[in-house]
């Protein structure tokens, strides 16, 4: 019982950590493809950025992994952002998964050991 909660930990964990990276990597893509700060700085204000915080986002001069960790591009692309273009959550699948396929316990092992019964 104690190894399956571990090993249930472990996959939350993965899965999660996965799954926030993968957002990461997203947010990260769409800052580099902004290459100009007025191009960041409007688009940001298009997202629902105050002009302020968006101006100030644009010319932070951090780089692009720093900034996809950052508040203002979690505020202009949540996750529901990812979740409508249709991009799953692995944990979420995960979880699905596990508690949907459970059907029969499944006992490999023979009476007696590996051979059979002996005598």
């Amino acid at each position: 019982m104690l190894d399956e909660k571990a090993d249930n930990f472990k996959v939350q964990y993965l899965y999660g950590q996965h799954g926030r990276r993968c957002g990461g990597h997203l947010r990260c893509l769409i800052w580099r493809q902004w290459k100009r700060t007025w191009t960041r700085a409007k688009k940001l204000m298009a997202r629902g950025l105050v002009e302020k915080c968006a101006w100030q986002s644009a010319k932070n001069g951090r780089g692009s992994w720093w900034n996809a960790g950052s508040p203002h591009l979690h505020i202009a692309f949540p996750n529901a952002y990812f979740n409508r273009l249709g991009l799953v959550s692995l944990l979420k699948e995960q979880r699905r998964f596990q508690f949907s396929s459970r059907t029969a316990v499944v006992r490999n092992r023979m009476p007696g050991g590996v051979g059979g019964r002996q005598g």
